[in-house]
């Protein structure tokens, strides 16, 4: 899907990056705010799961139609298990 700059569309906050994609707006923090974020996070989830079970930036299949993902941090269950999509190690 093609995605559109929206500065100059609409007001967007300095260091946000805006765009449209499939119909639908996305807005997320940019460079080091954004890293600054997903870190704390990370961190809170290292107190709960092993570091095998944490991945960053991996297309992660969810059930139902166009439910591809990749987002910047998951966190998978105990019984979550790799496919034939997953990376070799």
């Amino acid at each position: 899907m093609r995605s559109a700059p929206l500065s100059e569309k609409m007001p967007v906050p300095e260091g946000t990056k805006a765009e449209i994609v499939g119909g639908n707006v996305f807005m997320s923090p940019r460079r080091q705010h954004h890293w600054e974020i997903i870190s704390g996070i990370f961190e809170q989830l290292r107190d709960k799961y092993p570091r095998k079970r944490l991945a960053s930036d991996l297309r992660i299949d969810i059930p139902g139609h166009l439910n591809g993902s990749a987002c910047d941090l998951a966190a998978m269950a105990d019984r979550s298990v790799k496919d034939s999509k997953f990376p070799r190690d």
